[in-house]
């Protein structure tokens, strides 16, 4: 049988038996390892861990680490393969920027893992492959100045700035600055406050404050009123005019024939608001006079356009391209006054047609590729030309072009790795190719094979913090941290993070506003701030000062305190005053049979009555 198969296929006798001699042997080695487990191993990667190899014998110096990367291989046993590659990323810590919202200077931003609060942005920087998170993250909300003008130096947002802008005499200035990068309000005002003065020359007349004709009843002798001050100012006393000295009353009587007219009384303008068609005003009466109602006087009227209408026909578009013809129209009301015109002159625009396409020409050579790495495109084009026709007297002219494209140069490109210094997500790091600065580490990843290099890579150098004690978690350098450090009941206090191991700063802080308030239980009196009897001047019968804030805080408006009466008894003063000559009852001031007299004490004066 061995002879007539060898025979039939051409083999000698002694190539058939050396060849089952080889097999048979390779049958007894396999069996026989088999037996003792000695059976072949490949090698595989196990890249969840730094050298891990799920199958064979790790082997860390078959290829070099970098200084982002992990690198070997898992050798085969027995005569097993060896594995590829393996790859693990260094592990990277979570690092906060908080100059920008979410900003993370290595690992990355998870907005989700802290809430964000009315005032500020939270969020977490995760760390990668396995490494560490950062703690909590925050920035805080910018806040812009808003005025509240309802109180002197008063804000609904931001914080008072008394010093911005100097007072006036009709008023007080300040503004409300921003917080956190907010932006500053403009100029915040309210009008100072006015005492009410009498001026007893005219019928309810004041000349400071706003006349208050029902807080007294007239007498059989004579009118009697009060001042009443404005925003927070005092009222004065009681007024008094007798009948013989007041003027006549003089009611406001409307002169519609001109506008702001009035034939009695003072035009008031800005009492009643005019309207789209007419001007309105009130006429204002005079020493106790009434005020006239609405008065009104027409605007004029401006010219009505004459109205054109109606399409120019025929079309331009149905007359070829050139040719000269009339077009006319229809009018609407008013056109025959002859400004209106029925016919023109124009021009036609329709174009040549029926014209058709040539054939195509040949296709052009590729253009050049539009990016050296990371996959470009490459274009090519061939174009057609009209054929002529004879629509409208005219030859068609014009071309048709297409186009196709390909990709090219699908090679990787070099990358930054920024998380790192020197850091390469492909390419190799150039250190001396890009010099550093005063803040940055700089380098460059250059490509092989034609891949190009990349742009500038950086990383910020360390920043030592430095507290800027000027604001309300300011920081010179660094980034503002107040979850660090707690308040206290005069200051704010917090710390200034540094960035790239540089540390944080100590404990930064700045006294808190501190409000001025009144206590006008005693002269001067301030349940906080500091009193300024200098601010407001005395009045004849109180006492007044002012309660300045500190560190930013609002001064308190007017406070106030009753001053002790100067009368005495039967006519007299208190010690000290001096008296002045009085008179009763044959002048009566007010009520017939009542006596009156003047104290005076320093600069300080009061009526007296018995």
């Amino acid at each position: 049988m061995l002879a007539e198969v060898t025979e039939r296929r051409g083999c000698s006798v002694a190539m058939v038996k050396m060849r089952l001699a080889a097999a048979l042997f390779g049958w007894a080695l396999w069996t026989a390892q088999g037996a003792a487990g000695q059976e072949p191993i490949n090698g595989v990667c196990d890249e969840g861990t730094v050298n891990g190899c799920a199958a064979g014998t790790p082997n860390d110096a078959v290829f070099p680490d970098t200084e982002v990367i992990h690198v070997w291989r898992c050798d085969g046993l027995n005569g097993g393969t060896n594995s590829e590659k393996c790859v693990l990323y260094v592990s990277v810590d979570g690092v906060c920027d908080e100059s920008v919202r979410n900003g993370c200077s290595a690992g990355r931003a998870n907005d989700a893992a802290f809430p964000d609060q009315p005032d500020r942005y939270a969020w977490r920087c995760d760390g990668l492959n396995a490494g560490a998170n950062s703690r909590q993250c925050v920035k805080f909300i910018p806040l812009d100045g808003v005025c509240d003008e309802s109180v002197r130096n008063g804000c609904s947002a931001g914080t008072a700035n008394d010093a911005a802008f100097a007072d006036t005499p009709t008023g007080y200035l300040w503004r409300c600055d921003g917080e956190h990068g907010g932006a500053n309000s403009g100029k915040c005002f309210m009008r100072a406050s006015v005492d009410g003065v009498c001026d007893e020359s005219v019928r309810n007349g004041c000349s400071a404050g706003i006349a208050n004709d029902a807080a007294f009843p007239d007498t059989s002798t004579g009118y009697l009123w009060r001042c009443d001050g404005e925003n927070g100012g005092a009222n004065s006393g009681k007024c008094f005019l007798r009948a013989e000295d007041a003027p006549a009353a003089v009611d406001g009587v409307c002169e519609e024939s001109v506008r702001n007219g009035c034939s009695a009384g003072t035009a008031n303008d800005s009492a009643i608001a005019d309207t789209t068609s007419h001007y309105r005003w009130r006429c204002d009466g005079a020493h106790g006079g009434s005020n006239s109602e609405t008065c009104s006087s027409a605007k004029p009227r401006a010219p009505q356009a004459i109205s054109c209408g109606g399409a120019w026909s025929p079309s331009a578009s149905t007359v070829c391209s050139g040719q000269s013809f009339t077009q006319t129209r229809t009018c609407n009301a008013g056109c025959n006054s002859g400004d209106c015109a029925t016919s023109r002159s124009a021009s036609g625009a329709r174009p040549p047609s029926n014209c058709g396409w040539g054939s195509w020409g040949q296709w052009s050579d590729w253009g050049a590729c539009d990016a050296t790495c990371g996959g470009g495109t490459q274009e090519r084009s061939r174009t057609r030309s009209k054929a002529v026709g004879e629509a409208c007297g005219g030859s068609c002219v014009g071309s048709d072009t297409e186009r196709q494209s390909r990709s090219c140069n699908s090679q990787s490109c070099p990358a930054c790795d920024n998380s790192v210094r020197n850091g390469c997500v492909s390419g190799t790091a150039n250190d001396a190719a890009i010099p550093d600065t005063a803040r940055e580490y700089r380098w460059r990843c250059d490509g092989s094979g034609g891949a190009g290099n990349s742009g500038t890579c950086s990383k910020a150098k360390p920043v030592p913090p430095q507290c800027d004690n000027s604001t309300r978690n300011g920081c010179s350098s660094g980034t503002a941290n107040d979850a660090a450090i707690p308040d206290t009941a005069t200051e704010y206090r917090w710390r200034c993070d540094g960035s790239g191991g540089a540390g944080n700063s100590g404990t930064c802080s700045k006294a808190k506003p501190v409000n001025g308030v009144c206590n006008n239980s005693t002269r001067n009196g301030c349940s906080s701030g500091t009193a300024n009897d200098a601010a407001v001047a005395d009045a004849t019968n109180e006492y007044r000062w002012r309660c300045d804030g500190s560190h930013g805080g609002r001064n308190s408006g007017t406070c106030s305190k009753a001053a002790p009466t100067l009368c005495a008894p039967n006519g007299g003063c208190v010690s000290g005053a001096q008296r002045l000559h009085g008179d009763c009852p044959d002048n009566e001031r007010e009520t017939p049979g009542q006596c009156f007299w003047i104290c005076i004490l320093g600069n300080r004066s009061e009526t007296c009555y018995d």
